[in-house]
C-alpha cells in the first residue's frame, strides 16, 4: 500500500502529501548515502501506522539515511533564500528540511550500522 493512501484513511489532503513528500526525501537521502557508503545489500524498510493520535513512518536502512546531528540543525529559516540571487540557493540540505518542517517529530537513531528514521504527525481529532 502506498504510504499516502495510507496516510489519507486518517488525515487530509495536505497532511498526506506532506508525509508522501517527506518519506520521498527520506528515501532519496537513503539511496544518495547507500551509493556514497558503497551499500552491502539492497534493504531498505518502511513501516507505517497509525496509533496512540499519530501517524508514524520508520525507515530502517543499513546506511545513514542522513549525517548524524543534521536534524537537529534545521530551523525555519532553512529553506529561505533570495531568488533573484541564484548564488545564494543552497545546493543541499533542503529535502531534510522540508522533513523537519512537515512531519511534527523527526527522530534519527542509530545502533551500530543500523540506522532508523522515524517521523510522526500528530492525527487530527475529531
Amino acid at each position: 500500500m502506498k504510504v499516502r493512501d495510507f496516510a489519507l484513511a486518517y488525515m487530509n489532503e495536505i497532511s498526506a502529501a506532506e508525509v508522501e513528500l517527506a518519506l520521498a526525501e527520506v528515501l532519496t537521502n537513503s539511496i544518495k548515502h547507500g551509493q556514497a557508503h558503497a551499500r552491502e545489500g539492497t534493504n531498505i524498510t518502511v513501516m507505517a501506522e497509525a496509533a496512540d493520535g499519530w501517524l508514524t513512518v520508520e525507515v530502517l536502512d543499513n546506511v545513514p539515511v542522513a549525517p548524524v546531528g543534521m536534524f537537529e540543525l534545521i530551523t525555519e529559516d532553512s529553506l529561505d533564500f533570495d531568488p533573484q540571487d541564484l548564488e545564494s540557493i543552497p545546493e543541499s540540505g533542503r529535502g531534510l528540511a522540508l522533513i523537519v518542517l512537515t512531519m511534527d517529530e523527526v527522530l534519527l537513531n542509530v545502533v551500530a550500522d543500523h540506522f532508523s528514521l522515524r517521523m510522526r504527525k500528530k492525527l487530527p481529532t475529531h
